[in-house]
């Protein structure tokens, strides 16, 4: 009996993650995180239940996926070509970047070199120390702390702190917690384009990695990846430190010329139309031109995928997009996917 077949047989998926915004995380109405919301999806494909996981640190996720103590890892890992030589990638996911992170009113290095006079720590295990052993190739004096007991999240407290000078996270971690610490500020990017997928141990028993393929390919395709990572990400475009004041204006100026098209979709559908106008702002501040890097766009922000299937032909268009975005609501109220 093959993977595929065991993981069918006993009904269980089970998946080592790590606590974090970016993957797995526990909110008022219940979890999160885009890695649980791949993994469910992808147990709804295989029609099994999940089991998680969580090591204690990030160096443990890999070491257990490779002696194979669950089917992979769903835990924001990044493609190097080190790891490829102990795990296989179904296609990626996401696309990030590493940022060298530094705090409002220390220095602000202009790049790796002038890091060499400040206490720089990262975490044990990440491609961030894989960063840096390069860096300190071609910069020998560069040094740096490796933290064994502590994730991305405690570094960024620590450097908040002023209890060391820099340290390391991906933009995805950094869009996420940057509204908790706004006085970290990314001084430059430290490493190229990376891509996150799920981590499989390599093995000659493909089965469950090959179905992993298949299921990547297939929400590419029907537009549900990106449905995903817009509803995890799409809302910190409009995060401001002076988000009280913006709204304010906003409500002045804007909500005026659209609250009548908000009280009528919310009418048409019988729910409130002062939730259907906040989830307008949230997304695009009551602003029919706004596009998202990823597409969407519109008063809603409706991705293009979600505009067919609420039959909006123009999503610039106010009334469609407040009346589509309404009838989104009604069938997915959990979803928000706009």
């Amino acid at each position: 009996m093959n993977q595929l077949e065991q993981v069918k047989e006993s009904g269980v998926l089970t998946v080592l993650t790590r606590y974090d915004p970016t993957t797995y995380y526990e909110s008022a109405n219940g979890f999160s995180g885009l890695e649980y919301d791949l993994v469910q999806l992808f147990a709804e494909h295989l029609q099994v239940k999940t089991a998680y996981i969580l090591p204690d640190t990030f160096a443990a996720i890999l070491q257990k996926t490779r002696s194979g103590e669950a089917d992979f890892s769903a835990a924001g890992i990044s493609i190097t070509e080190e790891r490829k030589q102990h795990f296989l990638f179904p296609p990626a996911y996401q696309q990030i970047s590493e940022q060298l992170i530094c705090r409002s009113g220390t220095h602000r290095p202009k790049d790796a070199k002038d890091l060499v006079n400040g206490i720089l720590e990262a975490v044990k295990g990440t491609s961030h120390m894989q960063t840096l052993e390069k860096l300190k190739q071609s910069i020998p004096e560069l040094q740096w702390q490796s933290n064994a007991t502590l994730d991305t999240d405690g570094l960024l407290y620590l450097l908040n702190e002023r209890l060391i000078d820099y340290t390391i996270a991906d933009s995805n971690q950094m869009t996420l917690i940057r509204r908790f610490y706004p006085k970290l500020n990314v001084a430059f990017y430290i490493s190229p384009i990376r891509y996150l997928a799920w981590a499989f141990k390599k093995s000659d028993d493909l089965s469950l990695y090959n179905e992993a393929v298949i299921f990547f390919n297939k929400i590419k395709k029907n537009h549900r990846l990106e449905q995903l990572i817009e509803r995890h990400y799409g809302h910190t475009r409009n995060i401001k430190y002076v988000g009280n004041c913006t709204f304010r204006l906003h409500f002045q100026s804007h909500l005026p010329q659209y609250q009548a098209l908000f009280q009528s979709a919310a009418d048409q559908h019988e729910f409130d139309w002062r939730l259907l106008a906040a989830i307008g702002y949230q997304e695009s501040h009551w602003n029919k031109h706004a596009v998202s890097p990823t597409g969407v766009k519109g008063s809603m922000m409706l991705t293009q995928a979600t505009a067919s299937q609420v039959g909006v032909a123009d999503r610039t268009d106010p009334r469609e997009s407040i009346f589509g975005g309404a009838l989104y609501l009604l069938k997915f109220p959990n979803n928000y996917l706009w």
